[in-house]
């Protein structure tokens, strides 16, 4: 296994027509897995948590960065993904990875800003996240998002 970090890849979310979290876009996904979802705006949070249930995860949520690293070190090696709002009100969430990526280092971080690109770079430092999602952010564009990070749930055959 290397020691260097995840390559980094940026996309830019433009802005949808309708809602910034339309639940009802025709997509559906099925994935397996646990997210650690931290996000400080309470609605923002509660939709965001509920698009990625109905793709099948279970979604651990934190308001605050502190509860974010309090969650990734009682987890015991369950969360699969960990998106991470970058402005948080304790802390910077680039501060909250890298001290995460301290406790875990194979945990996948998906940053998500509302800053631009190389403002964002600028904090990380060294080490990377893998993905840096720019705000806004719809309710298909977080599922896909997630989708390349987790796997699809198996089909039964009856």
């Amino acid at each position: 296994m290397s020691n260097q970090s995840p390559t980094t890849e940026v996309f830019v979310v433009p802005p949808s027509g309708g809602s910034a979290h339309s639940e009802n876009d025709g997509e559906a996904f099925r994935l397996v897995g646990t997210v650690l979802l931290c996000e400080d705006d309470d609605q923002l949070r509660r939709v965001s948590a509920r698009v990625l249930r109905r793709t099948g995860v279970t979604v651990i949520t934190a308001s605050t960065g502190q509860e974010a690293i309090e969650c990734v070190r009682a987890d015991g090696g369950t969360i699969d993904l960990v998106l991470l709002d970058v402005l948080l009100p304790d802390m910077n969430g680039c501060d909250v990875f890298h001290t995460i990526y301290q406790m875990n280092p194979q945990i996948r971080v998906i940053l998500i800003s509302g800053y631009s690109e190389s403002q964002v770079e600028r904090r990380l430092a060294a080490i990377k996240p893998s993905y840096i999602m720019m705000k806004p952010v719809d309710a298909k564009m977080l599922r896909q998002t997630v989708a390349r990070f987790l796997p699809p749930q198996k089909e039964t055959i009856a």
